[in-house]
């Protein structure tokens, strides 16, 4: 439990270089209002609530500072600040002498936001991801091989292999979606009460969907039907890419993370998820049937260095903001470095795959999830304001 141990303010007025008004008034210098919250164990988060200019707003410096320190401070030291739906109601439930009892002061937004939180999606959703790019991915480059030629429609590794390998994976990543959710019991919600607008439920009607077809392509191996897995492949190329991809599209709605705003995301997933499912085959291939070693190296080979090409372009194009700045910062440089910087090590092994054999797939593999976890733990690193 974090608890909120003590809240203390510092006003700051900065001067203008040239003093300018407008309409509502002139301006003559910044004032600001400096906010540090320590929890119990001596962490602290500071955050600054800046005074409108004259004539747009009616708080002044000295307000502001009297709210905090004898309104939010008193009724919010002591609390949990893992419990953020407690704090704001508590904010919004102070009177602060605004009209209505609600507290509209940007001081609020620093004590909500601006201060450590723990980060709501921990490691199972990295891991999430990862099995999820293994259960889509097994099929899917197995379907590419079948198209390109590499591998025939009928062979083992295509009616069996894959279709296995993406249930196993997709039944891991529904075990660790439900243990994700904040009520695990009723995972069942998302599809008798669906939010159609959410990609949560999005996702998971789309990997019900990809379940379907995989076990059609079991029925197929079964009855020996290359007609049926002809068929099925006509939904199962999107339903498994979009099984992979969606997760970016549910990672942009969380819109204070600038850092899953970006446009290469579906793009970067949809590599790593044949890389991943290049990976899995290649073992599973080796191990077995050993019907498409060559192509699959290769295959492996080429996702590593388009995976390594996109996360190249991930840290080193201009981040839009510094928010985004900072979490990519904090990927790289900052807590979650080690974690990055052996997710790269090891996807450079992949890029050895044709000469150095198919067991360099295990270490590409290990390298995908260390990207996975430094990737979403650094972009929640960052304080939201």
């Amino acid at each position: 439990m974090i608890k909120i141990a003590a809240i203390d303010t510092y006003p700051l007025v900065l001067p203008v270089r040239e003093i300018y008004g407008g309409a509502a008034g002139f301006l003559e210098d910044c004032r600001s209002l400096i906010v540090r919250v320590e929890i119990e164990d001596g962490i602290e988060g500071w955050g600054e609530a800046t005074q409108g200019r004259p004539g747009n707003t009616y708080e002044t410096l000295e307000t502001m500072a009297i709210m905090v320190r004898s309104y939010f401070a008193p009724a919010l030291i002591g609390m949990n600040l893992d419990d953020t739906g407690a704090v704001l109601g508590k904010l919004h439930g102070v009177r602060s002498g605004h009209p209505g009892g609600w507290s509209n002061s940007s001081a609020a937004a620093v004590l909500s936001y601006d201060v450590p939180h723990k980060a709501p999606w921990d490691w199972r959703v990295s891991l999430y991801t990862w099995t999820k790019a293994i259960g889509a991915g097994a099929y899917l480059a197995a379907l590419i091989l079948v198209l390109i030629g590499s591998l025939d429609w009928s062979s083992s590794l295509f009616a069996w292999g894959a279709p296995v390998l993406g249930l196993v994976f997709l039944g891991v990543t529904g075990a660790v979606l439900i243990w994700d959710l904040e009520h695990p019991g009723r995972f069942y919600y998302l599809f008798t009460r669906p939010q159609w607008k959410s990609w949560l439920v999005k996702g998971a009607v789309l990997i019900v969907g990809y379940g379907a077809v995989l076990v059609v392509q079991l029925v197929s191996g079964w009855i020996d039907s290359e007609t049926l897995r002809q068929v099925i492949a006509v939904p199962g190329l999107p339903l498994s890419l979009m099984s992979a991809v969606y997760t970016a599209y549910l990672f942009a709605q969380s819109k204070g993370r600038d850092l899953w705003q970006s446009p290469l995301l579906p793009p970067h997933m949809a590599v790593q998820t044949v890389l991943a499912g290049s990976g899995v085959l290649a073992v599973l291939d080796y191990l077995t049937v050993n019907e498409a070693g060559t192509a699959l190296s290769w295959m492996l080979a080429g996702l590593s260095l388009a995976h390594l090409l996109f996360v190249t372009g991930e840290v080193t194009l201009p981040h839009v903001t510094a928010h985004a700045h900072l979490a990519a910062w904090e990927m790289t440089h900052g807590r979650y470095r080690t974690w990055f910087w052996w997710g790269i090590a090891l996807s450079v092994l992949g890029l050895a795959a044709p000469w150095l054999g198919v067991w360099v797939a295990l270490p590409a593999l290990a390298g995908l999830f260390a990207h996975e976890h430094a990737y979403i733990q650094s972009a929640q690193a960052v304080p939201l304001a």
